[in-house]
């Protein structure tokens, strides 16, 4: 992904962008993410406006261990 910060997202925006990443989670994370528009036009003698905010994204993760991993049983 264009905007992405890392090959491997480990953080709690993984559940959105790469949910694989989620496994890397040790402790409990939450995220939100707010977006903002605004956009101007004019055509011919009138104008409209807009200006807005909203809640983009939130996550709230809770990792949880199901065992060792590859680990031999005697």
């Amino acid at each position: 992904m264009g905007g992405a910060f890392l090959a491997r997202a480990d953080d709690a925006t993984a559940a959105s962008w790469n949910p694989a990443g989620l496994s890397y989670l040790r402790v409990p994370e939450a995220v939100a993410r707010r977006v903002s528009n605004s956009f101007d036009v004019t055509r011919g003698l009138s104008s409209d406006s807009f200006e807005g905010q909203a809640i983009d994204f939130a996550a709230f993760t809770w990792p949880i261990g199901l065992g060792r991993c590859g680990a031999r049983s005697s």
